[in-house]
């Protein structure tokens, strides 16, 4: 049998999770040129690293790890990035 407490540091409450304030200058970037290995941030999820960029027809789209949030999927003509390198 499992304890609570033990349940819930296995699934932490969403209350640890960190909340992302954008940047003062955020802007979001043009993202046609996005490349795997490149920095970026979001809104929501912070800042995340491209791990690779896939063409489904017109829908181009970014799978990034957030350095708080995991890895995201994220379809590029809706998310707001900024890419910082």
């Amino acid at each position: 049998m499992v304890s609570l407490e033990s349940k819930n540091n296995r699934n932490p409450d969403s209350s640890q999770l960190k909340i992302h304030t954008p940047s003062p200058d955020f802007k979001p970037s043009n993202t046609n040129s996005l490349k795997a290995d490149q920095l970026v941030e979001h809104p929501k999820f912070g800042f995340g690293k491209v791990q690779k960029i896939e063409t489904e027809g017109l829908n181009k789209k970014a799978t990034i790890q957030f350095e708080h949030f995991g890895e995201k999927t994220l379809l590029l003509s809706f998310a707001k990035l900024r890419i910082i390198d």
